[in-house]
Order: C-alpha cells, then sequence, then structure tokens
C-alpha cells in the first residue's frame, strides 16, 4: 500500500512558507495517528519526534505577539503527544490555538457552554471589568454588572466619557460652556404654578469636565444627575440665573471642586450637608440670593478660604446654624440684616471679615475671641454706639464709618489695635477726642477720618503722638 502523505503549510514571523510532511503507512488496514486537521487548526509551527504517529510528541511553536491558548483563552502547554486506545488516538492534552493578544482577552469573557443533564447549558459569564470613579482617579474593578454615570458611555464599561449630548451647550477642553443660553424657562406666566421645561432636562455633561459654566443661562433649576461621574471637576459657575434651591446630591461625585458660584440666583433654602463632600473646596460664593438662614455644617470643608455671603437677608450667624471651617481667611457677610453672632463662631485663621451694612450693636465683639490673626475689619453702617473695648492685636485696618459712636472714657488705639494702620471713624456722633485715644507714637498708624463728625477743630495738645507722623488726619 501507498503510505498517506500530508503537507501542512506554515508562515513563520517573516511570513517565509514552511512545509511539514507527515507519513503515515498502514497496518493491517489500521492507522495509528492523531487528527492531522487539528494539528494544521493549531495555527503553529509544529516539530514532532514520529510524525503524528502513536507516542510522537509535538512542541508547537507560536509566532511573535500570540499566545497558545484553549478556546477560553486559557493558556496551554505548548507541547503535545499522540496517545492512542485499540485505533483510537489524540492528542493529550488537547491541542489549542496561537492567538492575537486581543483574541485571548476577548475569549476570557465569553460564557462557557457546558453539558448538563444532557441539555447545553450557558455557565454564569465571569464578571468583567468596569471603570470606578473616587477623589480624581478611575479604577478598573470586576464586576458582574457595570452601572455607569449619566456622563459616562454604558458600552465597555463605563471607560469613555458621554459627549453625544452636550447641544446647545459647547465642550472643549474638557471644560463644559453653556452660558448666555436660555436652558429653561417656567411653562405658565406664574412661576409659581408652572412647570419648569426646557433644554437643561436633555443636557449630560461629560463625564471628564474638570469645568462647567452655566452663567447667565436662564437656569430654574437644576436636573440631580447633571454632574454625575464628573469625577474630576474642579470649578462650577451656576452664576446669573433663577434658581431657588441646589439639589442635594449635586456634588456627591465632584469631591475634588475647589471653586464654586451660585451668586446672583434667587436661593432661598440650602439642604442641610449639600456641601460636606467637596473637602477640596477653597472658594464658596453665595452672594446676592436670597438666605435667610445658613444651615450648614461647613467644619470638614478643610480647605475652604473665601466665603461670600454677601447681599443675602441673613439675620444671624449662629452655632446651632452654621460652622465655619478653622481654615476660612476672608468672610463677606456684607448687606444682610444680621442682628445677632455667637461668641467664638469666626475661625482661628480668619484675616478680613466685611459685615457693613447690618444690625450689628456693641455685643458684637465676643464673636471675634478665637479670630487674634484679624487684619482687616468693616463694620461700616451697623449700630455701634461704642468704639471697640476688646484687643485685637494683628488688626491694621477698621472700618467704622457710618454708626453712632462716641469716644468717652480712657479708650487708647496704641493699647487696643497696637498694629493699626488705618482707622475710618467718618459719619458718627464723635464730639470731641480724648486726650489718651491716640498712642504716644504713630510707628505704624498712618491714617485717621473723623469726617462727617460733630468735632469742630483737633488742637495739637489732645493728640498724644505727633501730627507729622501721620499721612492723613481728616476732621
Amino acid at each position: 500500500m501507498w503510505p498517506l502523505i500530508f503537507f501542512i503549510y506554515f508562515c513563520s514571523s517573516e511570513e517565509i512558507p514552511i512545509e511539514i510532511q507527515f507519513e503515515f503507512p498502514e497496518f493491517n488496514g489500521i492507522r495509528l495517528f492523531c487528527p492531522i486537521d487539528e494539528l494544521k487548526k493549531a495555527n503553529a509551527l509544529p516539530n514532532c519526534t514520529d510524525s503524528a504517529f502513536k507516542k510522537s510528541e509535538c512542541s508547537l511553536t507560536c509566532q511573535n505577539g500570540q499566545k497558545f491558548t484553549d478556546s477560553r483563552g486559557k493558556e496551554q502547554p505548548q507541547m503535545s503527544r499522540c496517545t492512542c486506545q485499540r485505533a483510537q488516538c489524540n492528542w493529550e492534552p488537547p491541542l489549542g490555538k496561537c492567538r492575537s493578544i486581543g483574541e485571548v482577552n476577548k475569549r476570557k469573557l465569553m460564557p462557557k457552554i457546558t453539558l448538563k443533564s444532557g441539555k447545553r447549558t450557558i455557565a454564569k459569564k465571569s464578571s468583567g471589568w468596569c471603570v470606578e470613579f473616587s477623589q480624581g482617579q478611575r479604577s478598573l474593578v470586576r464586576s458582574g454588572k457595570c452601572f455607569c454615570p449619566a456622563g459616562w458611555k454604558k458600552i465597555g464599561g463605563c471607560v469613555e466619557p458621554r459627549v453625544d449630548r452636550v447641544l446647545p451647550c459647547a465642550y472643549a477642553y474638557s471644560t463644559f460652556n453653556c452660558t448666555g443660553n436660555k436652558l429653561s424657562e417656567i411653562s405658565q406666566a406664574d412661576e409659581n404654578e408652572g412647570e419648569v421645561i426646557g433644554q437643561i432636562f436633555d443636557l449630560i455633561v461629560p463625564g471628564d469636565a474638570d469645568e462647567i459654566v452655566f452663567k447667565n443661562s436662564q437656569l430654574h433649576v437644576i436636573p440631580e444627575k447633571l454632574l454625575q461621574g464628573t469625577y474630576k471637576l474642579l470649578l462650577a459657575d451656576f452664576s446669573n440665573n433663577f434658581l431657588k434651591t441646589i439639589p442635594f446630591g449635586l456634588f456627591d461625585s465632584t469631591d475634588l471642586v475647589t471653586n464654586i458660584d451660585f451668586s446672583f440666583n434667587q436661593i432661598n433654602f440650602l439642604p442641610s450637608g449639600v456641601f460636606e463632600n467637596l473637602v477640596n473646596l477653597e472658594v464658596l460664593n453665595l452672594a446676592h440670593n436670597n438666605l435667610k438662614q445658613i444651615n450648614q455644617n461647613m467644619g470638614a470643608l478643610v480647605k475652604l478660604i473665601v466665603v461670600d455671603f454677601s447681599f443675602n437677608r441673613l439675620e444671624k450667624i449662629d452655632e446651632n446654624d452654621v460652622v465655619i471651617p478653622g481654615s476660612v481667611e476672608y468672610l463677606e457677610l456684607q448687606n444682610n440684616k444680621i442682628s445677632h453672632m455667637s461668641p467664638n463662631i469666626f475661625p482661628f485663621a480668619l484675616f478680613n471679615i466685611d459685615l457693613s451694612n447690618n444690625l450689628l450693636k456693641d455685643d458684637f465683639e465676643d464673636s471675634f475671641k478665637g479670630a487674634p490673626n484679624l487684619v482687616g475689619l468693616n463694620i461700616n453702617n451697623n449700630f455701634l454706639e461704642r468704639f471697640p473695648s476688646k484687643k485685637y492685636p494683628a488688626l491694621r485696618r477698621a472700618e467704622l464709618s457710618g454708626n453712632q459712636i462716641q469716644l468717652t472714657g480712657a479708650v487708647n488705639l496704641g493699647v487696643k489695635m497696637p498694629a493699626l494702620e488705618k482707622l475710618n471713624l467718618s459719619k458718627n456722633k464723635i464730639t470731641n477726642l480724648p486726650a489718651t485715644f491716640l498712642p504716644e507714637t504713630c510707628d505704624s498708624l498712618k491714617l485717621i477720618n473723623f469726617k462727617q463728625n460733630g468735632l469742630l477743630e483737633i488742637a495739637n495738645d489732645e493728640l498724644a503722638c505727633e501730627r507729622n507722623d501721620l499721612k492723613d488726619l481728616n476732621y
């Protein structure tokens, strides 16, 4: 009999055809060799000790960039032996196949088909990879089902940001800009009865945005999920709109935010804890709104530096309503209706505070017991009747204009305010200047304003420090 001859052609990494010839003799009509087709399908370059005959051992070599795996993508030994029982011969272990790295990764996630009770069933799919977002970082985690935030595509496990719902706004260089667009309106003439409608409900902010600007966009409401997935957001500007509140949970996924601006709205209520997640916040601007109360414990905002609640309707700064972080340096509270402030309410780091145009009286000073580093104090246009009696060791600028202050008793600036450079006492009820009021020398004091008081003249012998030390003495 003629021997059976098989030819296998392979391509090496240099794409040069290689011919492998196997000869399989017949013995009494029985062919004791392993399936040659399986060897061909392996897509590998074989090197066998005895063709594919019984007991032959074959090593299989893949091209560069490929792996020898089974159908599930699991790596297999690159060696197999032809094992025969009677006339049936098979490769042990079963032959795998050379596959590219990309194909291997796909096959690892394929459902496995198994036989159970004579039926084909699909085994539970192994958990795939999903992206999670936290503290400005993205991380891959195993998950049976990916729950992608609104700002990310669900296909691929939240890997790519969603950018298909940004119009009419512009999105470029990680900045989402809606300035000047009309994004919402009230459906009826009566804004208390009408429903809010508009394009704001169709918008999805891409998850990789680091700045969002909704300035002057005619916003009446903010959808709760508008910023969902914006894990690296740094700046949020919602100024110059018609907002009446801020949704609780709006900033749940945005703990890197450093600057928030809600000024020039109609906000009259803040949900308790709406800012508590913003541990990196540095600037909070809620000026020009309708707030009567600050019901916020901001103690966890340890990086907060600038807080602006000016031009609201605040009536008090009470320790039962608000906790101001110890990091705050600049506090804007002017043009409110504040008549009460709790003792020690202001933080140690406070550098400058503006309390002008409020309803404060002489008991305000206890609020500054815990703020020895105060440099600038503006309390113009309130209802003070006497000059501050507490000591302010670091104070350089004191604005006390537009009150009802009279200088009585032994008040000495050199003791109360030893670092003072500028003092404004205009528009008060000062009729005489005590001889002890000014320090012996004006080493730091450069300007005093007594305009629009009852003083007709200040005699030289009434000044404890020389007039030449002052750059300006207005009366």
